[in-house]
C-alpha cells in the first residue's frame, strides 16, 4: 500500500504530479506509448546523363559497367555540379545518394518513381558515338541501369528500392515501351537483383514486369505492399497500341487490390505520370484565357477515369499514391461526390533540367496503417551547393496527415489562404526562391482538384465567379472527347532564367 504522509508535503505534490501526468497521457501508468513512425526515402527523375562528357563516352561504351565509377570519376565534367538546365552526372547522382545516406541511413526502404534515364539518350547516344545500331545501343541503356542502380546499391546495400519506370526508361524511346519488350526482359534482370534484395519479391517482379512493366511487392511481416505501374501505357502519349497493355494493366490493378483489401492489407501505388491536368502546357496551348477551351490530360481519359474509379473503390485500402514526371512539387486528389477518394503526392526532379533544384522527401509514416503522417522535403541549393532542409509538411500546411481528407481541406485553404499559396509557390521548384507561378496560381489549384477537363474548367469558373468553395461533384466530372488544338506530343522550348528545356510533354 502506498502510505502518503502530510509532513512532506514536497513529496505529496510531486507524487500528485506524477499521477497527473500518467492519466493526462494515457490514463494509466502502464499506458504504452503510441508507434513510433517509420521513415522512407523517396526522390525521382534522375535523368542521369551519361554523355556529359563527350570525351570519356567511347570508354564507357568499351568498359564494363563495373568500371564506370572509375571513368567517370577522372572526368572533370562529371566530378562538378550540374548547371541549371542540365541532367544529372555523376557528381550530382553521388552528392544525392551520399546526403540522403546521411540524413537516413537506415530507412525502412526508397522509393523511386521513374525515369533512370537522360531525355532524348537513343539520339544523343547516336550523336555522340556514331553508332546507330540497336545492338550498341541498348548496352549501352543496360550498362547505364547496371551503374545507376549499383550507386543505390553501393549506399544502401542492405535497403529495398521499390521503383517503377519512367516515359524516357526504353530501348524504343520516349513513351515507346511495348509490352514483353526486350527493355523489359533485360532491365528486370538488372534492376530486380540490386534494388528489391529479396527473392519472393524478385519473384513478383519476374511474374508481370517482363511483360507489361508493372509488379507487386511484399513489406513481409508488415500487412503492406507495393503496387508499381508503367504509366506510360496510360500516357496520352502512349501510341495507340499500347491500349489493350494499358487495359491489361488495369485489370491486374483491380485484381491486386482486391485480393490486398481481402486480406485486410494496406498498398502504396507507385505511377511515375500522375493523374490529371499538365498545367504548363495547357497554359502554352492557350492565350491567357480565364477557363481556357484547351486543357491538356496527361493520361487518356478512357484510362484516367478507370484509374480513378479503382483509386476511389479502394480508397481505404490505399493510404499513398505516389507519382514524379513534372519535376515539381504537387498533389492531385481524386474523390468522389462525397468527398472520400485518394490523393496523390507528386515529387520534384533530382535533375534540374527542368530549372528546379534537386530535391528527394524522407517520409514519415505509420507501421500499423501505413499512411503518412509527415513527410521532410530536402533540396540541393542552386547557388551555394548545399543541401538545406526546405520544408516539413507539417509544419508548412498545418496539417496533420498526408492523406485525402487533409489535402482536400488544404486545398480548400489554398484558394483564399496566401501564406500558403506562397509556401506551395516555394516548395513547387524546390525552393530555387523563384516565383514560377505567380498570376497563373489558379491554374496550378484547379489542378489539385480537377482531374478531367471539365472539372478544370469548371473549377476555374467557380474561382472567377468567387465561390467559397468548389462543390464536390465536379471533382469527378465526365470530360468530354476533347482534342486539344496543339499537338502535345510537340517539342516546345521553354526558358526559366535563361535556361531552355523541353515542353513537360517530353518530361
Amino acid at each position: 500500500m502506498l502510505k502518503i504522509t502530510l509532513r512532506r508535503p514536497l513529496g505529496l505534490i510531486l507524487i500528485c504530479l506524477a499521477y497527473a501526468l500518467a492519466f493526462a497521457c494515457g490514463g494509466s501508468t502502464n499506458h504504452a506509448a503510441a508507434p513510433q513512425p517509420h521513415q522512407a526515402l523517396w526522390f525521382s527523375d534522375l535523368h542521369f546523363n551519361p554523355f556529359a562528357d563527350p570525351a570519356i563516352v567511347p570508354d564507357l561504351a568499351a568498359q564494363d559497367a563495373s568500371q564506370w565509377p572509375t571513368l567517370l570519376a577522372g572526368s572533370p565534367i562529371h566530378s562538378q555540379k550540374p548547371g541549371t538546365g542540365q541532367e544529372s552526372n555523376q557528381w550530382l547522382l553521388e552528392q544525392s545518394l551520399t546526403q540522403m545516406r546521411a540524413q537516413l541511413p537506415q530507412p525502412d526502404f526508397i522509393i523511386f518513381t521513374g525515369d533512370f534515364l537522360s531525355h532524348w539518350f537513343n539520339e544523343t547516344y547516336a550523336e555522340v558515338t556514331g553508332d546507330t545500331s540497336e545492338a550498341g545501343l541498348h548496352a549501352f541503356i543496360d550498362k547505364t541501369l547496371t551503374h545507376i542502380s549499383s550507386r543505390f546499391d553501393y549506399y544502401y546495400p542492405n535497403t529495398p528500392v521499390y521503383f517503377c519506370l519512367g516515359n524516357n526508361d526504353s530501348y524504343a524511346g520516349d513513351y515507346l515501351e511495348s509490352a514483353g519488350s526486350p527493355f523489359l526482359t533485360a532491365s528486370a534482370q538488372i534492376l530486380g537483383p540490386r534494388l528489391l534484395k529479396d527473392e519472393g519479391n524478385l519473384q513478383l517482379l519476374f511474374a508481370t514486369y517482363p511483360q507489361g512493366g508493372y509488379f507487386e511487392a511484399d513489406l513481409a511481416g508488415t500487412g503492406g505492399r507495393i503496387l508499381s505501374l508503367d504509366a506510360n501505357f496510360l500516357s496520352v502519349h502512349a501510341p495507340q497500341t499500347a491500349e489493350a497493355s494499358a487495359e491489361t494493366q488495369l485489370d491486374w490493378l483491380a485484381s491486386r487490390l482486391s485480393d490486398a483489401a481481402g486480406h485486410g492489407d494496406k498498398v502504396w501505388v507507385l505511377l511515375h505520370i500522375p493523374p490529371g491536368v499538365d498545367v504548363y502546357a495547357t497554359l502554352a496551348a492557350n492565350n491567357g484565357e480565364e477557363v481556357p477551351p484547351t486543357v491538356v490530360s496527361l493520361m487518356r481519359e478512357n484510362h484516367l477515369a478507370r484509374l480513378k474509379g479503382l483509386f476511389i473503390e479502394y480508397a481505404s485500402t490505399i493510404p499513398a499514391v505516389l507519382a514524379g514526371h513534372i519535376h515539381r512539387d504537387d498533389f492531385r486528389l481524386l474523390l468522389a461526390d462525397d468527398g472520400h477518394g485518394a490523393s496523390v503526392l507528386v515529387i520534384p526532379s533530382i535533375s534540374p533540367v527542368y530549372a528546379n533544384n534537386p530535391t528527394y522527401k524522407v517520409l514519415d509514416y505509420s507501421p500499423d496503417t501505413f499512411a503518412i503522417q509527415d513527410c521532410a522535403t530536402w533540396y540541393l541549393d542552386g547557388h551555394d551547393g548545399e543541401w538545406k532542409l526546405g520544408q516539413r509538411f507539417s509544419q508548412a500546411y498545418g496539417v496533420e496527415m498526408l492523406n485525402a481528407a487533409s489535402l482536400h481541406q488544404l486545398w480548400l485553404d489554398l484558394r483564399t489562404d496566401t501564406s500558403l499559396q506562397t509556401e506551395y509557390a516555394l516548395a513547387y521548384n524546390g525552393f530555387r526562391g523563384v516565383d514560377e507561378i505567380g498570376a497563373d496560381f489558379r491554374y496550378y489549384w484547379a489542378a489539385m482538384g480537377a482531374m478531367e477537363a471539365d472539372g478544370f474548367r469548371n473549377a476555374l469558373s467557380d474561382w472567377a465567379g468567387g465561390a467559397d468553395t468548389a462543390p464536390a461533384a465536379w471533382l469527378w466530372s465526365e470530360s468530354t472527347s476533347h482534342q486539344p488544338a496543339v499537338s502535345p506530343l510537340s517539342v516546345q522550348l521553354w526558358m526559366v532564367d535563361g535556361s531552355a528545356g523541353a515542353a513537360p510533354g517530353m518530361r
